[in-house]
């Protein structure tokens, strides 16, 4: 049986490793922009989360002025 790689029909640059049955990408510039892709939605995620934290953090920190407001007493005006 040969070690040669066989190209994988219809995708450029994979190919298949015989013994192992493995796909290999040979296509350096096509896993780099994977990576930089997977990076790029990794902060975009981790940034969605900080925000996500903070509008949290602010909710609570508006509730907590509403509650400790002191309450407005309205009279009856005894003159008519």
């Amino acid at each position: 049986m040969s070690n040669e790689m066989l190209k994988v029909e219809g995708e450029e640059g994979l190919f298949r490793d015989p013994s192992s049955k493995a796909i290999i990408n040979k296509n350096k510039k096509a896993w780099i922009n994977h990576k930089l892709r997977r990076k790029s939605e990794r902060e975009k995620n981790e940034k969605i989360q900080s925000l996500e934290n903070d509008v949290a953090e602010l909710k609570e920190l508006v509730k907590q002025l509403i509650d400790s407001k002191p309450k407005k007493r309205t009279t009856k005006s005894t003159e008519e």
